[in-house]
């Protein structure tokens, strides 16, 4: 399992790189109000950039495989 720790307020810029041919993947954030991430096939890349905030322990994920990550936003 990965972590990121970001800052409260932190402009950030998430890429998701695919590299597996022809399987979807997404990068999603448990942040309250934030949409999840666009699905594409590999080979891709995808880019989403928000405002983490509101300090505590979330998640990152791909919806649709077992992949996950903490994302905490500090304050």
């Amino acid at each position: 399992m990965s972590t990121i720790r970001v800052p409260d307020g932190a402009t950030v810029t998430a890429t998701l790189q695919n590299d597996d041919p022809g399987v979807e993947h997404n990068l999603s954030f448990s942040l309250p109000g934030l949409a999840h991430g666009q699905t594409c096939a590999g080979p891709c890349n995808r880019a989403q950039t928000f405002t983490a905030s509101g300090a505590g322990s979330y998640y990152f994920l791909c919806t649709l495989h077992d992949m996950v990550g903490t994302f905490i936003v500090e304050p």
